[in-house]
């Protein structure tokens, strides 16, 4: 892996501070960017996703390989977060937001860097840790909003209900699981209809990051620091240890274990707010924690990215 660093991660901040420029400047219309991230989220990742994983080499054992080096230790930084807890001023919504900031990742972030380090079979990795990950974060966030989060904002019976319709439906998952069909089936879709989607796919990704800088918002009350800082630190630094130091412990090539660490790397995924909205939890702090640990991001990416450049 012989990629430039600031090659990797100024193209995207710079995106990233030009949709912000965009949005806050009212250059667009508020509802092109509703229209951006539905873009997105429904046909232009999925296709993105898709193309990568259906003609990708996907080693069957990766799935155990990521249930044991990512998502152990997703569970273990989830954990710590009720250390946290101990203080008296930190409300019950407010610990809420800040597990999702611990454990959630930005997988907008996180393909568009998969697929630079490691063309093609990068973003295949990355996609397959996504759908576990995301299925096992959408449950372990749900349950933990469920009980900690204000319920005088949510029915919790008809929220659960919903959380599995929405896995169940969530087109980045639907989009794996077809691609990976595809893929261990030997089933090849005609070179150019397979262009089509590659090229469709390959458009969401500078959509995706003007999208990510339009959500952004600069703001930390005093009495959010506590969550933000613990949440971030948890998310930025502890998490992509972990991860390293789990990955040395099982047999994995060094393309999939980089891609492993970046996972781990990754800041607090968007969809953290709608999920904090949804279900009674801080959206205040939440805001706050995905604005701090994306803009935080630009400064300890740099350091995995070189060391995941000399894992060996």
């Amino acid at each position: 892996m012989n990629v430039s660093i600031l090659d990797t991660l100024l193209p995207l901040y710079l995106l990233i501070s030009l949709g912000y420029v965009f949005r806050h400047r009212r250059f667009l219309s508020l509802d092109f960017w509703d229209g951006v991230e539905k873009l997105v989220y429904f046909v232009l990742f999925p296709a993105l996703i898709f193309s990568n994983l259906a003609r990708a080499e996907v080693n069957p054992a990766l799935i155990s390989q990521i249930l044991f080096a990512v998502a152990i230790p997703t569970f273990i930084v989830g954990a710590l977060q009720w250390l946290g807890f101990g203080n008296k001023r930190l409300s019950r919504e407010t610990f809420s937001s800040m597990y999702q900031g611990a454990v959630r990742n930005n997988t907008t972030i996180g393909l568009v860097i998969a697929g630079l380090i490691l063309p093609g079979q990068g973003v295949a990795v990355m996609a397959l840790i996504m759908t576990l990950l995301v299925i096992i974060n959408n449950i372990t966030c749900v349950t933990v909003l469920t009980h900690y989060g204000d319920t005088t904002r949510r029915d919790a019976a008809s929220q659960n209900k919903s959380m599995l319709r929405n896995l169940a439906t969530n087109p980045l998952i639907i989009a794996s699981v077809g691609g990976l069909a595809f893929n261990f089936l030997a089933i090849r879709l005609p070179n150019s209809l397979h262009s089509a989607i590659y090229f469709l796919g390959q458009t969401g990704l500078p959509l995706a990051l003007l999208a990510v800088g339009a959500g952004l918002r600069f703001t930390i009350s005093a009495d959010k620091l506590m969550a933000v800082g613990v949440s971030s630190i948890s998310k930025l630094l502890v998490m992509p240890m972990l991860i390293y130091l789990f990955v040395s412990l099982i047999d994995i090539s060094i393309d999939d274990a980089r891609i492993f660490v970046l996972y781990g790397a990754l800041p607090s995924a968007m969809s953290s707010y709608v999920l904090a909205s949804q279900l009674g939890g801080d959206k205040q702090s939440m805001a706050q924690i995905i604005t701090f640990q994306t803009l935080a991001a630009a400064l300890t990416l740099p350091l995995v990215l070189l060391i995941i450049q000399n894992m060996a």
